[in-house]
């Protein structure tokens, strides 16, 4: 599964990604802070995917679920988690900044 990775504020995590085996998008976006990693939105809660197994066929599903939360995430992030689903890539895992750049392998 590929993995990228960006905190649109410090104490907000999301992570989103390709799942190879599943063959479908996922999103988690948590709470980061040091006593509190309360999961705020998992593709595998959502009941609007529950007959899908909770992996969404769509990216743009999961990218309205977090502009409903009034987060976003880098364009580049985007482009790259399409293209891991066009290649299917299955282990890559990826960090980015505000301005869309990696700033390191994980």
């Amino acid at each position: 599964m590929s993995q990228h990775y960006f905190r649109p504020i410090p104490s907000i995590v999301i992570l989103m990604g390709w799942d190879r085996p599943l063959q479908g998008f996922y999103l988690v976006i948590e709470h980061a802070d040091n006593d509190d990693d309360t999961v705020i939105y998992s593709n595998l809660e959502d009941p609007n995917l529950q007959e899908l197994g909770g992996m969404s066929s769509s990216l743009d599903y999961l990218l309205a679920r977090i502009v409903d939360l009034k987060l976003n995430v880098p364009q580049a992030m985007i482009n790259e988690i399409r293209a891991d689903a066009a290649h299917n890539i299955g282990s890559r895992s990826l960090r980015w900044n505000e301005q869309g750049v990696e700033v390191c392998n994980a």
